[in-house]
C-alpha cells in the first residue's frame, strides 16, 4: 500500500486466507481513499447536527473558553496578552470572532489603524497558546496591495 506521503506499506502474513482478508481491507482503503462517488467525500458525508436554536457559528465557538483552556490568563501581571474588545457584533472584520487576544502593549488605537493595512481587516491574533512554553500561533491574512494608476505598478 502507498501512502499519501509515498511510502510504501508492506503487509506480511502468515497464511493465504489472511492474506485474502488484508486484500479485502486494502480495497475499502481504496475506495474510500479515491471514491467513484462524491458523497463519500469526507466534507460531503460529515455533517455535524446542531440544536435548531443556533443560527450562526460564532454561537458554537466562545473564544473566551478557549483562551482560558489554553492557559491565558488575562488577570495576571505576567500575561503578554490582553482581550482586545475592538470587533464586538463584528464591527472590525466578520471572519474573526468578537474578543480577540493581542500583545498587551500595543494599544487598541493602533490595533484598529493596523487593520485597515490587511486584507478584510484580519490583523494577526492569537489563535494557539501552549501554556508550558509559551509557543504560540497567530493568525493573520495579507497585507492590502495598493495598486498606484499613475504609474501603472504594484507598491506595497
Amino acid at each position: 500500500m502507498t501512502t499519501k506521503d509515498l511510502k510504501d506499506i508492506c503487509f506480511m502474513f502468515d497464511s493465504l486466507e489472511d492474506a485474502n482478508v488484508a486484500k479485502n481491507i486494502i480495497k475499502r482503503f481504496e475506495t474510500f481513499a479515491f471514491p467513484d462517488n462524491e458523497s463519500l467525500f469526507f466534507a460531503f458525508f460529515h455533517k455535524p447536527q446542531f440544536p435548531p436554536t443556533i443560527k450562526n457559528g460564532w454561537e458554537i465557538y466562545n473564544p473566551l473558553t478557549e483562551y482560558k483552556r489554553m492557559g491565558v490568563d488575562f488577570s495576571s501581571n505576567e500575561c503578554p496578552f490582553k482581550l482586545f474588545k475592538g470587533n464586538i457584533n463584528w464591527a472590525m472584520t466578520a471572519t474573526y470572532p468578537e474578543f480577540l487576544v493581542v500583545p498587551k502593549i500595543i494599544p487598541d488605537e493602533i490595533v484598529i489603524e493596523c487593520s485597515k493595512f490587511r486584507t478584510k481587516e484580519r490583523i494577526p491574533v492569537l489563535t494557539y497558546y501552549y501554556h508550558p512554553t509559551g509557543a504560540s500561533i497567530w493568525r493573520s491574512s495579507q497585507p492590502k496591495v495598493f495598486y498606484s494608476f499613475t504609474l501603472g505598478r504594484t507598491v506595497g
